[in-house]
């Protein structure tokens, strides 16, 4: 395990345990502090400019949404440690106990019930639905990171290229305006995101949950790739691999994938025909 010596005192009071993870620039750890409380701890290596820009992003959005109050449904930041040259940042954050959405489904996906499929959509619209009201815009969302957990909670992680949606709350918190960085990953990307010509970025978001859902329900990703193997997101594959699901939920996921964002429902609309006989609470 790396020396985090050049950290100081305040990193010091917390045991690392075990490495949980690894990026293209940082690695997670488990550790506790001296009453066992468990966190996870992400040191991040700052190499160049692009990746100072990430994590300060993130810092700052994560910052802001613990001023707003931590919710089960985001990642919460504890505090943030820097080493003496402030070339390593330490991000301690809550620990989750759970596995990402992608481990989830490749170790589950054949004994998922409609019930347990639609209470994971429900809390990921919940979750995605707080983040909106608040205006930010995750703009990278897929299956690895959405942290699902033993009661089917989610929390959604990853923060990196997150966006304002709101311009004017750019006067009070540093992050990035919606209209200065792209994000996302091309799977999971909208058409108009993919052009750079977003107008709504909540239903573009709306896609992207699209393109995650769809994964849930088939363990495949929905579109066939052009010659430029780029997503065709006007060709749908074949649903050969979709059973044992009700027909409307399937096509709540189609929906949500058209292609004229004026033509996708909602995040009120969607978690309403999730609905688990309960009144809707978003």
């Amino acid at each position: 395990m790396d020396s985090f010596s050049d950290f100081g005192s305040k990193l010091s009071k917390y045991t690392f345990t075990r490495q949980i993870g690894a990026g293209g620039f940082g690695t997670v750890y488990e550790a506790n502090d001296d009453l066992f409380k468990v966190y996870a701890i992400k040191i991040v290596y700052i190499d160049n400019d692009d990746i100072q820009l990430l994590v300060n992003n993130e810092i700052n959005v994560l910052t802001y949404l613990k001023e707003k109050g931590c919710v089960k449904n985001i990642l919460c930041l504890i505090e943030i440690i820097y080493n003496k040259n402030k070339k390593r940042i330490a991000l301690v954050t809550q620990y989750v106990d759970g596995m990402d959405m992608v481990d989830f489904i490749n170790e589950n996906f054949s004994d998922l019930t409609t019930d347990v499929v639609k209470l994971i959509f429900q809390n990921i619209i919940k979750a995605i639905y707080y983040i909106t009201q608040h205006g930010i815009c995750h703009n990278d969302l897929k299956p690895e990171n959405i942290m699902i957990l033993s009661d089917y909670n989610v929390v959604i992680i990853d923060f990196g290229l997150s966006c304002l949606i709101r311009q004017e709350l750019s006067k009070l918190y540093p992050i990035s305006k919606c209209n200065t960085i792209m994000g996302g990953t091309p799977n999971y990307t909208s058409p108009e995101k993919q052009k750079n010509v977003v107008v709504d970025q909540v239903k573009s978001e709306v896609f992207s949950l699209g393109v995650i859902f769809y994964y849930t329900l088939t363990q495949n990703l929905p579109f066939k790739r052009n010659d430029n193997m780029l997503n065709d997101i006007t060709k749908l594959k074949t649903e050969e691999n979709y059973t044992g699901y009700p027909d409307e939920l399937y096509q709540l996921t189609k929906d949500m994938m058209k292609y004229n964002y004026k033509d996708r429902p909602d995040l009120v609309t969607i978690y309403d025909k999730l609905h688990l006989n309960e009144v809707s609470v978003i």
